[in-house]
C-alpha cells in the first residue's frame, strides 16, 4: 500500500464534509465509487450543449482514475521527481471539485439526478448543470429569475426522490457512517502494517538466532571432535605405554628378589668362609708358626688357596648382587619416566597436552637405551645435540 508523497486534504463544494487521502488505495476507493455512481450508458441527453456537459461529469473520474494510476506507478518505481509531478496533475484535478465545476455523490442533488436519468435525461442533465457552482451563469435566467434558482424551489417544494427533506436524514446517516467505515478502514491498516513489521522483525531476529545456534553448535562439534581425537589418541598411547610400564615394574621386582638371593648368598658364603677361617685356618696357622722345621709358604699354601677361592665366590656374588640392584634400579627409572610422561600427556584445565610429538624423543631415548649390566656400565643420557636440533628444527629425528 503506497503512501501518497504528501496526503491530500479534499472539501467538496456544497458539500459539510472533509475528506484526507494518505494512500493511493483509499483515492482508487473512493474514484471507483464515484464512477460507478455515474456510470455512461447508451443513452445521451438530446441536446448537444446538455450532452457535452453530461460527458465531462461522467469522464473526469475516468480521467482521474488514470492520473491516480500514473501516480501509483511512479510510486512504486520510487521515482521522486515523477512521483511529486504525478501529486501536482493530481491536485489540479480535485481543485474542480473543490470550485464546484463537477459534482460527486455527496452533493445533495446526486440522488434526484440519478433518479431522473432513469426518466429523462435532458432534465437529469439540466439539474446537473444547476448543482454545478457556475450553474447559474450557465443556464441563465427566467423572468429575470436565476433558473438555478427555480430548479432548486422545485426540488425544496417537491415530493420526488430527490427532495431535500426526504434525503438530509438518510445522507446524514449514510456520511456518518462512511466516516465510520472510513476511520476504522484506517486504523485496520495502520494495524496490520505494525504487525507485518513486527512479525518482520521477529523473523528476521528468529533466523538471526538460528543462524546463531547453528554456527554454536557447529563450533561446538567441532570443539568435541577435536578433544575427542585428543582422548583416543591419549588413550591409544596409555595403552600402548601401559605394557612397558607393567614389564618394568615386574623387572624390577624380579632384580629385587634376585638382589636379595644374592645378598642372601653372600651372606652365608661370607660367614661359612669365617667360620671355616676361625675354626681351620687359625689353629693351623697358629701350629705352623709354632714349628720350627716347617717353611712359612708351606704353611701358608693350604690357607691361602682356599681364601682366594672364598674371595672369589664372594667377588661373583658381589657382582651379582651390585647388577641386580642397579637393574632394579633401572628399571624403577623407565616406570617412573612413563608414568610421568602420561601425566604430562593431557592438561585437564587448559584441555590440551603438554607434551608435543617434538617431546617425544625423551621419552624414547629413556625407554630405548641399553640397560646397565654393571654398576659402572651405564647408558649415557640424551645427547644436547639431539635436544638442540629438536627444539630449532621443529622435526621428529
Amino acid at each position: 500500500m503506497e503512501k501518497l508523497v504528501k496526503e491530500i486534504p479534499l472539501r467538496i463544494f456544497d458539500c459539510d464534509r472533509d475528506r484526507t487521502f494518505t494512500t493511493i488505495s483509499e483515492l482508487e476507493s473512493w474514484i471507483d465509487g464515484e464512477s460507478s455512481s455515474w456510470q455512461e450508458g447508451e443513452a445521451k441527453p438530446s441536446d448537444t450543449w446538455l450532452a457535452n456537459h453530461w460527458a465531462e461529469q461522467v469522464n473526469f473520474f475516468k480521467n482521474l482514475h488514470a492520473y491516480v494510476a500514473n501516480y501509483s506507478k511512479a510510486l512504486a518505481e520510487s521515482d521522486t521527481g515523477q512521483a511529486a509531478q504525478a501529486h501536482e496533475r493530481l491536485l489540479t484535478q480535485l481543485a474542480r471539485l473543490r470550485s464546484g465545476e463537477i459534482i460527486t455523490s455527496d452533493s445533495k442533488y446526486s440522488v434526484a439526478i440519478s433518479d431522473l436519468a432513469t426518466q429523462n435525461l435532458d432534465s437529469a442533465a439540466i439539474l446537473l448543470i444547476a448543482s454545478r457552482s457556475d450553474g447559474e451563469s450557465l443556464l441563465g435566467r427566467v423572468a429575470n429569475v436565476p433558473i438555478k434558482t427555480l430548479v432548486n424551489l422545485i426540488l425544496l417544494n417537491s415530493r420526488s426522490k430527490g427532495s431535500k427533506d426526504w434525503l438530509s436524514p438518510q445522507r446524514k446517516e449514510l456520511v456518518a457512517l462512511q466516516d465510520k467505515y472510513q476511520k476504522e478502514l484506517t486504523q485496520m491498516q495502520e494495524m496490520n502494517l505494525e504487525r507485518t513489521a513486527k512479525f518482520n522483525e521477529l523473523h528476521m531476529a528468529g533466523d538471526a538466532a538460528n543462524d546463531h545456534r547453528k554456527q554454536t553448535w557447529i563450533d561446538q562439534l567441532s570443539r568435541y571432535d577435536t578433544e575427542w581425537t585428543q582422548l583416543k589418541r591419549t588413550y591409544d598411547e596409555q595403552l600402548a605405554l601401559l605394557a612397558p610400564t607393567q614389564y618394568w615394574d615386574s623387572r624390577a621386582k624380579m632384580h629385587a628378589r634376585q638382589a636379595a638371593a644374592f645378598a642372601t648368598f653372600f651372606c652365608v658364603v661370607l660367614a661359612i668362609t669365617l667360620a671355616i677361617f676361625v675354626v681351620e685356618a687359625m689353629p693351623h696357622l697358629q701350629t705352623a708358626s709354632l714349628a720350627k722345621n716347617i717353611s712359612p709358604l708351606l704353611a701358608l699354601i693350604p690357607v691361602v688357596i682356599p681364601a682366594f677361592a672364598a674371595v672369589w665366590v664372594l667377588k661373583i656374588l658381589s657382582r651379582l648382587l651390585s647388577e641386580n640392584l642397579q637393574m632394579m634400579r633401572d628399571a624403577r627409572e623407565r616406570e617412573t619416566m612413563v608414568k610421568t610422561f602420561l601425566a604430562l600427556m593431557n592438561d585437564a584445565e587448559r584441555e590440551k597436552a603438554l607434551v608435543r610429538d617434538e617431546d617425544r624423543i625423551l621419552i624414547l631415548h629413556a625407554l630405548f637405551r641399553p640397560s646397565s649390566v654393571s654398576a659402572v656400565d651405564d647408558a649415557p643420557p640424551v645427547h644436547w645435540f639431539d635436544i638442540l636440533s629438536n627444539k630449532v628444527g621443529g622435526k621428529r629425528p
